[in-house]
């Protein structure tokens, strides 16, 4: 873990002090600067591994964190504040309305972290993605909707023999879901997981690239473009020839042919006589 950081806050009050003349709202500047912090002490996984520590610390299990709370679970996660600084940043979450109300709400920090909520854009992908992996259509993903979709022959412990396949996909699955562990993604727990992730990703267009290339959702614009998907060259039997994207290609081997044809035919190619993978 990298050495411990001091988030300086008088900083950013010396920042203010020099732009008196425009209209600046100090919570959001506070806010921003925290993210930040987080993000670069911990990285993309920094918002999630917050959430986890504060669940534990949260003893009582009010869902409250007060200041002390704040205090001792930052400090526990590297970074050193100040308790002026804690109350500051309580405040800046709670509005003007709730102002000096001593402690935060723990959804309430949360959402703080992430800024908000996602964009209309980042929760459409989001949704697709869910959609994708839950086969079934029953609102949760399982080992049933993972076991056709997924090849774990090559994963490490497999090849080890220290985890069966079905282990291995568990394992995997485990990383989605929530508190509860219980062997399923709910949707709610799955966007709960890219909420976290969002936060750390300034970019709309490399958001959306990770999603579709992660999920294997073809389209895309420019920079977004997915690039995961299986592309081939298909020869027609008017001897034509056309390179086509594979749209819905998880869990499809390159080699199977045959399959690879029943699909394009799905996406409303007709007449195929082969395919060759690229």
């Amino acid at each position: 873990m990298p050495p411990e950081r001091k988030v300086n806050h008088e900083e950013t009050k010396a920042k203010l002090m020099l732009h008196t003349e425009h209209d600046i709202d100090l919570s959001d500047l506070l806010l921003t600067s925290f993210r930040r912090t987080l993000v670069e002490r911990g990285g993309v996984d920094a918002i999630s591994s917050v959430q986890r520590m504060f669940r534990i610390i949260d003893d009582d299990g009010n869902k409250r964190l007060d200041a002390d709370e704040l205090q001792t679970g930052l400090q526990d996660y590297g970074l050193r504040m100040k308790k002026g600084d804690i109350k500051l940043l309580i405040d800046a979450i709670n509005g003007d309305t709730r102002s000096g109300l001593g402690y935060v709400k723990f959804d309430d920090f949360l959402k703080a972290l992430r800024g908000g909520d996602m964009s209309k854009n980042r929760m459409e992908m989001v949704q697709q993605a869910f959609s994708k992996l839950d086969k079934t259509g029953d609102g949760i993903v399982d080992w049933e909707d993972l076991k056709d979709a997924y090849n774990a022959d090559h994963h490490p412990d497999v090849k080890k023999g220290v985890k069966t396949k079905k282990e291995a996909l568990m394992s995997w699955l485990a990383i989605f879901e929530g508190s509860q562990k219980d062997g399923k993604i709910t949707r709610e727990e799955f966007i709960q997981y890219y909420k976290n992730l969002s936060a750390s990703i300034d970019d709309d267009s490399y958001f959306e690239l990770m999603i579709r290339n992660s999920w294997h959702i073809a389209g895309g614009v420019g920079q977004a473009a997915g690039t995961a998907n299986l592309r081939v060259l298909a020869v027609f039997r008017d001897g034509s020839r056309k390179v086509v994207t594979v749209e819905d290609d998880m869990g499809v081997s390159r080699h199977d042919h045959r399959g690879i044809k029943s699909l394009l035919v799905k996406q409303g190619y007709a007449n195929i006589v082969k395919v060759r993978t690229l």
